[in-house]
């Protein structure tokens, strides 16, 4: 019912070194959630949480980019706008 709590759980086992549990996983990996999170969610607010992930230094920001691969997050996080073709 929050999507940002993907993005949150991300950053705290960054952080503290967990392991994302694999049925968490598969939540953060399904598409009604992805489409949550762009769609109810400001990117301030997910600013906010990227944030903590970079302020966490190399190691914790290598251990959330990670996690965010393993749960299909990275592309939804740092998308590049589309650009027509020329």
């Amino acid at each position: 019912d929050d999507p940002l709590r993907a993005l949150r759980a991300v950053r705290f086992a960054a952080r503290y070194g967990f392991t994302i549990d694999p049925p968490l996983l598969e939540s953060m990996a399904d598409a009604d959630v992805q489409k949550a999170l762009e769609t109810k969610v400001s990117r301030e607010r997910w600013g906010v949480e990227v944030d903590g992930m970079l302020k966490g230094g190399a190691p914790v920001f290598t251990r959330a980019v990670a996690a965010m691969v393993d749960s299909t997050l990275f592309p939804v996080v740092f998308h590049a706008p589309c650009i027509p073709a020329e």
